[in-house]
């Protein structure tokens, strides 16, 4: 064999050798020292003009068999500088503050996503729903809580059927930016980077397809920011606080009814954003969490207690709900929350309410701190408790009262599951939601107080 031959044998299997070691050092080194993604891209880059800069040949080679390098930088993270905000500083030391937003190569992540899951070639048209929300990589009551919030963004393809599952991997992590600076514009600059990004016409399977954003999914407080309104979400201010219609939260009590509401609906003069992006509901927080269901588990429980007073414990109700599960895979979600004694202090009566008159109203209750999985579970759990009561047996006030209650719970539950089902038809969907929307618009003034209202 030719002595050239087998020095580039040679070359090449102790290149692999040496890239192997260097990977597990940098991997130790990694772990030991608490970098950011700036600093390891720049420890790695130091690493790669080292060897280049050696110009030994077995070195310059072992770069294309390190795997730690090539992870770093397959992805090529993009940076977006928002410009609204740059703001002077008097120290020259935060005079340079990074504000840009990290993104990655969106298009290439859609591509790579579509062949995964088998796209059909009928598709041609894909529409995506992109999702802002905000997150703490710290103790959210600490110090520097505002440094360490990040607002981040993630798509989904909304239209592909064959996309039932709730599973992590159908939601693509793009952007993450820290949340101080994209709030500074009501999030509306990094909103327009990305939405720019994603509508565009890409090539799978050989087919060309056109990906264009038709849902924007947020939180309330962050669609009250970019649709500029007042960040006030009570019934009582005089303000224009709703983003989705003209009528000033003071108002809110004398429109009951779907049919009321629609001719004061209003839509937003965002050109990037899709049509009707204001009137979307957050419906993590409005029905479950602390939304509505919450609130009328709390009210429902509460009342029930007032009316079974000196006859049931709030030991005995929690017992009772818990058993309402027992046989649910969603057991343990509820068992670690509600702990022994968990009723004490939220269903304690007050002296004014002790005696309940026939017209009485009740005031609005504490809520459950939930996430909105054990919200949805744990409102399952009091409506079969309070259908299971005695009084319903009863002809008094009271079973009219908890009746009301059982009314509001399930209506309620019928919403939540209505924005939850992927397969639900659209038509059914619309007749539900009026249906039950209505019920709950005839309980609440029966049930609450005029100082109460949504």
């Amino acid at each position: 064999m030719d002595m050239t031959c087998l020095c580039y044998v040679d070359t090449f299997q102790r290149s692999k050798e040496l890239a192997l070691t260097v990977d597990s050092l940098i991997d130790q080194y990694l772990d030991q020292n608490n970098f950011n993604i700036k600093q390891r891209n720049g420890f790695i880059k130091v690493i790669e003009t080292i060897f280049i800069e050696s110009k030994i040949k077995v070195l310059i080679e072992c770069l294309d068999h390190m795997i730690i390098r090539k992870h770093f930088f397959k992805k090529k993270i993009e940076r977006i500088p928002l410009m609204s905000a740059k703001v002077g500083y008097k120290r020259p030391k935060m005079s340079d503050v990074d504000t840009s937003a990290y993104i990655i190569n969106i298009e290439k992540d859609m591509i790579n996503y579509l062949k995964k899951i088998n796209l059909s070639n009928e598709i041609i048209n894909l529409k995506v729903g992109l999702y802002i929300d905000d997150f703490s990589s710290t103790n959210s009551l600490g110090s520097y809580r505002e440094r360490a919030m990040f607002t981040h963004l993630a798509y989904r393809f909304i239209n592909i059927k064959s996309l039932v599952s709730s599973e992590l991997k159908n939601y693509r992590s793009i952007c993450a930016v820290q949340s101080i600076y994209s709030k500074v514009s009501g999030f509306k600059e990094i909103l327009k980077a990305i939405i720019n990004k994603i509508n565009t016409k890409i090539i799978v399977n050989n087919i060309e397809r056109t990906v264009s954003v038709d849902l924007l999914i947020a939180d309330n407080y962050c669609y009250h920011q970019i649709f500029n309104v007042v960040l006030n979400f009570k019934g009582n201010c005089k303000k224009q606080n709703c983003r989705a219609c003209t009528i000033p939260g003071i108002e809110w009590k004398n429109f009951r009814k779907a049919s009321d509401i629609t001719p004061h609906l209003k839509n937003h003069n965002i050109d990037f954003l899709p049509k009707y992006s204001n009137i979307v509901m957050d419906g993590t927080h409005d029905l479950l969490s602390q939304g509505c269901l919450n609130l009328f588990c709390s009210a429902a429980l509460k009342q029930y207690f007032i009316l079974m007073e000196g006859k049931i414990t709030h030991e005995e109700i929690r017992k009772s709900l818990l058993e309402e599960l027992r046989e649910s895979d969603h057991y343990r979600a509820i068992y670690t929350i509600l702990i022994e004694d968990y009723f004490s202090d939220k269903l304690r009566i007050p002296k004014k309410q002790k005696k309940t008159s026939e017209n009485g109203t009740i005031q609005k209750p504490k809520t459950f701190i939930l996430t909105a999985n054990q919200c949805l579970h744990f409102g399952i759990a009091v409506l079969n408790f309070l259908k299971k009561s005695n009084l319903l047996d009863s002809n008094c006030w009271k079973s009219t009262r908890i009746k009301q209650l059982i009314t509001l719970i399930n209506s309620t539950l019928n919403l939540a599951h209505g924005t939850l089902d992927y397969n639900i038809d659209v038509s059914f969907a619309i007749e539900m939601f009026n249906k039950n929307a209505e019920e709950i618009f005839k309980c609440l003034p029966v049930i609450f107080n005029g100082i109460f209202t949504l």
